[in-house]
């Protein structure tokens, strides 16, 4: 089965008679401002992560700016207005109810997740008056390769959860409503793993933080799938998460999601093996739930190599507008950058078209075949080295990037890897082009 945007939220999206009947809340814009920290989940267990969650509190308790709500008044609040604490909160729906439950201000939900790797984050900042998310942050830290192996993942994130909310401050957030550019659906395919739930995550992290995009809530997208009967049988299920963005065909089918309380692990979010779907399949899902863009994302398992494959379809217009096929690694850290950059690039202003193909005969006459084919060569030689650098600086621009300390310092190294990305992309589609054109007077 397949996990759809973000899961289903249970119990948290029934709400309590008592906090329905509560008036709208006041907020003070002159003092500390008022946040509920819900524990993060970890995507390995599905089970809320009181350690982090306590480190988070603490962390922000030191900012005079924010008040922040004790985990024991959250609990005994919650259950008040009968919400359950215990269930794990990792979307926007369930995070909302319980800050309106609470009328807090803001509420701070995310992720915490052991890999046999690294350690992964992601966290993810509610404004409950406007309805949305208005700040988020994903991460990773590697775990040590000998000696003294922390275990306990708390341990190890201890200072990068520190550092990632140390300069949140109310008054540098933006709490405008911005324009945006359609509802954008999540779909993950892949394996039923922590793995493939992590980047889950992050692409929604990184989807918030853009702000580029409405996103389809977990609520209204499992009663949209009861509603249009989108809950397929196994064979409409294993063909769609064996989809092939590339392929072409007439079969539709969607799998529903299951779970309680938005739980990653619990959800039964299984892809298969094998290939046979198509694109048209997976428009046709984006069609029926009504989405603007539907983002692909499928992480595979293959003995101690992971592949990862990453899509963007522009639904309306039945096409696929952005595509990074499934690339083979032992090393996952490097496909977290992979999926990183791709969705920094989406969160620009507006989705990134494929690089085109070139196509065409040549008219070049036989007399002048051999230096065509030299000089198609050299060209596709020296722009490939192009594209080698802007790749290479790049990822020094994302490093500076993912480091920046100011709001200033990340937006100029992010308009710096997308003009390296792009002009990597450039290069290296003209050194394709290039290559293709000597191969055709080749053949010609």
């Amino acid at each position: 089965m397949l996990a759809l945007a973000i899961l289903p939220m249970g119990a948290w999206a029934k709400k309590s008679p008592r906090a329905s009947s509560l008036p709208p809340p006041v907020y003070s814009m002159t003092g500390p401002r008022l946040i509920t920290i819900l524990d993060p989940v970890n995507l390995t267990t599905g089970l809320p992560d009181p350690e982090s969650g306590a480190m988070l509190r603490k962390t922000l308790l030191q900012n005079p700016a924010w008040s922040v709500l004790d985990g024991d008044t959250t609990g005994k609040l919650l259950r008040e207005y009968g919400l359950d604490p215990d269930l794990p909160c990792m979307e926007f729906q369930c995070a909302y109810d319980a800050g309106n439950a609470l009328q807090t201000e803001f509420v701070l939900f995310g992720t915490t997740t052991s890999l046999p790797e690294l350690h992964a984050y992601t966290l993810d900042l509610v404004h409950v008056p406007t309805s949305q998310v208005i700040w988020s942050r994903v991460g990773e830290v590697p775990k040590r390769t000998g000696g003294q192996r922390q275990s306990r993942s708390g341990n190890v994130l201890e200072g990068s959860l520190q550092f990632a909310v140390s300069d949140l401050d109310p008054a540098g957030l933006n709490l405008r409503k911005t324009p945006s550019m359609g509802l954008l659906g999540v779909m993950d395919a892949g394996q039923s793993t922590p793995h493939s739930r992590v980047v889950l995550h992050r692409a929604l992290s990184h989807a918030y933080a853009s702000r580029a995009y409405d996103l389809l809530g977990p609520a209204e997208l499992d009663e949209l799938m009861a509603a249009l009967d989108l809950r397929g049988g196994p064979e409409n299920q294993n063909r769609l998460a064996a989809a092939d963005p590339q392929d072409a065909g007439d079969a539709t089918g969607l799998a529903g999601t299951g779970g309680m309380g938005g739980s990653g692990s619990q959800s039964g979010m299984t892809g298969t093996g094998g290939r046979g779907a198509s694109g048209d399949d997976i428009l046709s899902v984006g069609n029926k739930m009504g989405v603007r863009y539907l983002l692909w994302s499928k992480v595979e398992t293959e003995g101690r190599d992971y592949k990862m494959d990453l899509s963007l379809y522009d639904v309306p217009a039945r096409k696929l507008v952005r595509h990074w096929p499934a690339r083979q690694s032992s090393d996952f850290n490097s496909l977290l950058g992979l999926e990183d950059r791709f969705m920094t690039a989406l969160g620009n202003g507006a989705p990134i078209s494929q690089s085109p193909k070139g196509s065409g005969k040549s008219g070049l006459a036989i007399f002048g075949k051999v230096a065509s084919i030299t000089l198609a060569t050299a060209a596709g030689a020296a722009l490939g080295f192009l594209a080698y650098q802007n790749k290479q600086q790049a990822d020094v621009e994302y490093s500076r990037f993912k480091q920046a300390r100011t709001e200033q310092e990340a937006a100029a190294a992010k308009r710096n890897v997308m003009e390296q990305d792009s002009q990597a992309r450039r290069f290296g589609a003209l050194g394709g082009l290039s290559l293709a054109v000597g191969a055709a007077v080749w053949a010609f």
